[in-house]
């Protein structure tokens, strides 16, 4: 995972190999960006006088605490070849409080 400050928005890059866009789920939830996903799964093979049937899941839950700055309210999200980019816009005129400290 990855996250940059690119001055107009802040990037959020996640690795999620083997998922689909169909199964992550992406919300805003108490001014968190909240990522997860869950995957159930069954296979059945019948041949002749046999039977196999597998079963699988998987989850997984990512939160991250948005800063003051941040505009929960456009929040845009790609993905492809296994890397899930979210770009969340800053609001205006509320940038961080910097201050240069000199070091004696």
């Amino acid at each position: 995972m990855n996250i940059n400050d690119k001055g107009t928005t802040f990037e959020v890059s996640l690795a999620v190999p083997g998922m689909d866009k169909k199964d992550i789920k992406l919300e805003v939830k108490d001014n968190c960006l909240v990522v997860s996903s869950e995957k159930q799964y069954e296979k059945e093979e019948n041949e002749g006088n046999w039977m196999r049937r597998e079963y699988g899941y998987a989850s997984f839950q990512r939160m991250f605490q948005l800063p003051e700055n941040a505009d929960p309210e456009h929040i845009d999200a790609s993905m492809k070849n296994g890397v899930l980019k979210i770009k969340v816009g800053k609001i205006k005129g509320k940038e961080e409080n910097k201050k240069a400290i000199e070091i004696k």
